[in-house]
C-alpha cells in the first residue's frame, strides 16, 4: 500500500475538477463531470445565484415542531442543487439514459427506450425524477480523490486513477 504524503493526498488535478471532469457512473448510466468543489468556483457560484431569491426561506430558523418548514427548506435546496449541478458539474455527454429515465409519462409516440439527448433540461428532468441517482451522483462529484493526481493504490494493491 502507498502511504500518500499530505501534499499528494490534497494536491488534485484542477483541469479534472474545473474542465475536463472524470466519468462517475451510476448503475448503467454514464456521466463526464467536474467536481462539486476544489478549483470548480463556477458551481459555487452558481448556488449562490440560484440561492439568493430563497435566501431568506432557506436561513428561516426551524423550530421544535416545525417539520413543514424543514421539509420545504430542504426541498428548495434539493432543486437548487440539481439545477447547479446540471449547469456547472455535468459535461455535455452522457450515455445510458433513456427517454422513459426523464420523463414521469414518456410522450406519445416517443420512443422509451430511445436515447436522452443531453441538455441541462433532461439533466434537471433525470435527477428530479430520480433524486436517490443524484445523490449518488452528487456524492462522487464532490469526492476528492476521484480528482486528485497521483495515482492512488488501495489496501488490495489494485489501482484506481482519477
Amino acid at each position: 500500500m502507498t502511504v500518500l504524503t499530505n501534499r499528494e493526498f490534497y494536491r488534485t488535478d484542477r483541469d479534472l475538477e474545473s474542465v475536463s471532469g472524470v466519468r462517475i457512473e451510476i448503475g448503467n448510466w454514464g456521466f463526464q463531470s467536474k467536481r462539486a468543489g476544489g478549483s470548480n468556483t463556477a458551481f459555487q457560484a452558481r448556488m449562490t445565484v440560484l440561492r439568493k431569491p430563497h435566501e431568506r426561506l432557506l436561513n428561516a430558523k426551524v423550530g421544535a415542531n416545525d417539520e413543514a418548514l424543514a421539509q420545504q427548506q430542504q426541498d428548495i435546496f434539493q432543486k437548487l442543487l440539481i439545477q447547479a449541478a446540471a449547469e456547472k458539474l455535468l459535461l455535455p455527454r452522457w450515455d445510458g439514459v433513456v427517454m422513459a429515465d426523464i420523463y414521469e409519462t414518456v410522450p406519445e409516440g416517443t420512443d422509451p427506450n430511445a436515447e436522452a439527448p443531453f441538455s441541462v433540461e433532461n439533466a434537471v428532468a433525470l435527477f428530479t425524477l430520480q433524486p436517490d441517482s443524484f445523490n449518488d451522483f452528487y456524492k462522487e462529484a464532490a469526492e476528492m480523490g476521484n480528482f486528485r493526481k497521483k495515482v492512488v493504490e488501495d489496501q488490495s494493491g489494485n489501482s484506481v486513477t482519477a
